[in-house]
This record gives C-alpha cells, sequence and structure tokens, in this order.
C-alpha cells in the first residue's frame, strides 16, 4: 500500500503489521523505493516495512529547486524517525549515504543501521574511489548540457564501463517513471563528498552494518574496478565506525535483489541483536 509519510509528505509503501517494529528502507538513484526493496516481504511476519520514495522519485514531491538528494534527504529521513518513535535503518547506494547521515545526527532515533554500497567514494584513497570522484565530477559538470537518456548512458559507463548499447538496451523499456527517477539523480547533490561523521557514528550504541557485492568477474566485466571502490569505502567505514562489514560474494551493486534471501536473514539478525 502507498501511504504519505506524515510531516515530511514522503510517499511510503508500507506493509506488515501495524504495530510492528518499524523499518525505514531508503533507496538509491535511478530508482524507488518498491523497485529496491522488493524482495523484503518474508520480513514482514513481525516488522512495518515503511520503503521511503526519496523526493523526486515514485510518489514523492519533487525538492525545491537546487536542495534536491541528501541535504533533504538527510532532514525528510530524520523528521519521519522521530515521528515513529525511532526505527530500524537501511539504506542501499545513495540511501545509504542518506542513512549514514541521518545515523549521525540523530543517533537516539536509530534501533540499528544497515548501509549498502554507499557511494562515499571521496573519502578513500583506493585508485578506483580517487579516479571515480573525478570522473563522476566531470560528469556532473556536463550532465545539465545532456539529453536525459545521454546522461544515463554515460553515467552507467563512468561507474561499471557498461557499454552504450547495454545500457540502452537495458533502458528500452523504460517506463515514464523510470526516466523520472533518472532525472531526479541527476539534479541532486552528488553523495560522494557528503558530510558524514564517523566519529560520531562509533559513538552510536546500535547495531551498525556495512556491506557491499563481491563483484565477480563473470557478473561485473569490467565492472570488478567500480566493485573494489565501494569495497575500499565499505572497509573504511566500517573501520571509523565499527560496523560489522558483510560481503555478499555472488551479488554486484545490489545484493538485496540477487541474495535477497541472505540480505533478509542479515537484515533479521541485525533487528534481533539491537532488541537484546
Amino acid at each position: 500500500m502507498g501511504e504519505d509519510g506524515g510531516v515530511t509528505g514522503l510517499h511510503l509503501h508500507a506493509s506488515g503489521p501495524e504495530d510492528g517494529e518499524p523499518v525505514v528502507l531508503v533507496h538509491g538513484s535511478f530508482s524507488t523505493g518498491p523497485a529496491t526493496f522488493p524482495a523484503l516481504r518474508p520480513l514482514r511476519d513481525r516488522y512495518r516495512l515503511l520503503v521511503v520514495d526519496r523526493r523526486g522519485y515514485g510518489g514523492s514531491p519533487a525538492a525545491a529547486p537546487g536542495v534536491a538528494g541528501w541535504p533533504v534527504d538527510r532532514d525528510d529521513v530524520a523528521a519521519l524517525l522521530e515521528e515513529l518513535g525511532g526505527a530500524h535503518l537501511v539504506g542501499h547506494s545513495y540511501g545509504g549515504v542518506v542513512a549514514l547521515l541521518v545515523a549521525g545526527a540523530r543517533p537516539d532515533l536509530v534501533r540499528s543501521l544497515v548501509v549498502v554500497e554507499p557511494p562515499l567514494f571521496a573519502i578513500s584513497r583506493h585508485p578506483e574511489a580517487v579516479a571515480l570522484t573525478a570522473a563522476l565530477d566531470d560528469l556532473r559538470a556536463q550532465g545539465a548540457h545532456l539529453d536525459i537518456r545521454e546522461y544515463t548512458t554515460r553515467f552507467f559507463w563512468t561507474l561499471t564501463r557498461t557499454p552504450r548499447e547495454d545500457v540502452e538496451r537495458f533502458t528500452s523499456g523504460w517506463s515514464d517513471a523510470d526516466w523520472a527517477a533518472a532525472e531526479a539523480s541527476r539534479r541532486e547533490e552528488p553523495p560522494m563528498r557528503a558530510p558524514v561523521d564517523l566519529a560520531a557514528l562509533r559513538a552510536l550504541t546500535a547495531p551498525q552494518v556495512v556491506a557491499t557485492g563481491g563483484w565477480p568477474a563473470e557478473l561485473a566485466g569490467e565492472g570488478t574496478r567500480c566493485g573494489e571502490a565501494f569495497a575500499a569505502v565499505a572497509d573504511q567505514v566500517a573501520a571509523g565506525t565499527g560496523a560489522e562489514r558483510v560481503v555478499f560474494e555472488h551479488s554486484t551493486h545490489s545484493p538485496q535483489l540477487t541474495e535477497p534471501k541472505g540480505v533478509a536473514a542479515l537484515l533479521r539478525r541485525t533487528w534481533e541483536a539491537a532488541a537484546r
């Protein structure tokens, strides 16, 4: 079901018992909440899953001009958690950066924190992270002048070296909503340099997990270099915060889609640990 997110006005996709422990799930770029977290239904037995559409995505209103992305997402999610009286927090990709920002700013509202492949490339000196930061900066400088289809093609090439024809084949069936998500991604503040406070997160008493895919060559091809960058960032976040570090070896960027049973088991274990 879809519902408005109270004080934030965000569109939420809610499932599970209304009196279940609340879980807020935040999606990344080029997607929506339901497309990012479709396979977590087994967790609805005890938990109230609240899958967010970030501003400009899915059913949520657009952000005000010039403030799209993590600055407003951080405040939106914190306000939602406050309205709920606290919740477990899960973020994928860009949503992982948002979740880290929220947990650092409002640790009192976070019962547990799980982030998957947060693209904080600028915090790492790993060569692939440095190269991706520079390349994404270049793309952002060009992005406003590109057709959205061309921007999308260049984005996926920059990250994973996906050939143009493969991106075009992948996007050929996209709906208007998919292209709206791409446009929202182009407009939002880039996540690489978001001011995540690792020291503040180290003080968080709730369980924390940082997960990545293993980016095996047979799945990722040349994108294994992107996987190295995500792994370096995750290693640094885990070292700085004391978070548990988990790798889903048979996945690339979205293990919640490719290894859903493993991700669901990790989430349940983390949430149960928070209750002890």
